[in-house]
């Protein structure tokens, strides 16, 4: 999975001229996702970003509720639509 989503980030110039990988809003959802998953206490912090995310421009909502039906958390993804 981590090979997958480094393979997909962007590459920008970061500090000093250096070269840093940017993932996709879609990606750092999926990694918010699993973070809730292995440790629910973050749920609420976790969604507030997820809600804000799924607000840009060209984010693909359909693969950010698949994230969440992969890890079992469909639920949370039709609160937030509901909420929405």
């Amino acid at each position: 999975t981590s090979r997958g989503l480094f393979e997909a980030a962007r590459k920008v110039a970061g500090p000093g001229g250096s070269i840093v990988p940017v993932l996709s809003a879609e990606h750092l959802a999926a990694m918010k996702i699993f973070a809730m998953k292995n440790d629910p206490t973050r749920t609420l912090a976790e969604l507030e970003d997820i809600r804000f995310l799924l607000t840009l421009p060209d984010i693909d909502r359909d693969e950010i509720r698949g994230y969440f039906e992969k890890h079992e958390l469909g639920d949370l993804y039709a609160e937030i639509e509901r909420s929405s």
